[in-house]
C-alpha cells in the first residue's frame, strides 16, 4: 500500500494494462520491463497472453512477481453507465 509499482508486475497492475488503452498497452509492451523476482513477466509474447487471458477472465493474478512474499489479484468492476474501476 502506497507504493509505486509497475504495471506488469502486480494483479491491480496487469488488470489496468488488460482494460486500458490500446497505445497504453503498446508502450508498456515496448519498453523494458524490470524482473523483480524469477516469476515477473517480462518477455513482451507472455505478458500478451497474460493479458488476453485477462480480459477473456476478468482476473488477473500476480504470484510473487513482484515479491517472494507476495500474492495480489487485479479485477475490473464494472457498472452500466457508471464506467468501470478496480480492485
Amino acid at each position: 500500500v502506497g507504493a509505486d509499482w509497475p504495471l506488469h508486475a502486480t494483479g491491480v497492475g496487469v488488470a489496468l494494462l488488460a482494460f486500458g488503452p490500446p497505445p497504453v498497452q503498446a508502450t508498456v509492451l515496448a519498453a523494458p520491463r524490470r524482473r523483480f523476482t524469477p516469476y515477473t513477466i517480462t518477455a513482451p509474447a507472455e505478458l500478451r497472453r497474460v493479458l488476453a487471458e485477462v480480459r477473456k477472465t476478468g482476473l488477473a493474478v500476480s504470484d510473487r512477481q513482484i515479491d517472494h512474499d507476495a500474492y495480489s489479484v487485479g479485477a475490473p468492476v464494472t457498472r452500466p453507465g457508471l464506467g468501470r474501476a478496480l480492485l
